[in-house]
């Protein structure tokens, strides 16, 4: 019986170039971010989505956030009561001193999506 690993192989992939490299857009990205996440129970909303707004949740009261900026993913998480940027490009980690809904807004002014994670999260 073929794995599904051998199978996929044998599948052309819509994500890649006829030179080899392999290339996200962000609607693409964040499906297969969504998809990832399914696997631990989480789902994600776009911050400033109708639908989240309809939450009416307060970002403070958030756990994480999954920023992009020019196919670059960073998460934006709290850590017991402190928040940090996690981005990999800086390091190392920042500590977020002031309320996160300060820090997402400046990012949401330079043109980064943003997605709140929803579900439990481990603290």
């Amino acid at each position: 019986m073929e794995s599904i690993f051998q199978g996929s192989l044998c599948q052309p992939s819509g994500n890649m170039g006829d030179s080899g490299l392999f290339f996200f857009s962000l609607s693409l990205s964040i499906q297969v971010i969504s998809n990832a996440l399914t696997v631990w129970g989480l789902e994600q909303i776009l911050f400033n989505s109708p639908e989240y707004q309809r939450l009416r949740s307060d970002s403070i009261n958030e756990r994480s956030f999954i920023c992009n900026y020019k196919e670059h993913w960073f998460t934006v998480r709290k850590l017991g009561k402190q928040w940090f940027n996690l981005n990999s490009l800086a390091r190392p980690s920042i500590h977020i001193r002031y309320t996160p809904s300060l820090f997402l807004a400046q990012l949401q002014q330079e043109g980064y999506p943003i997605f709140v994670i929803k579900d439990d999260l481990p603290a």
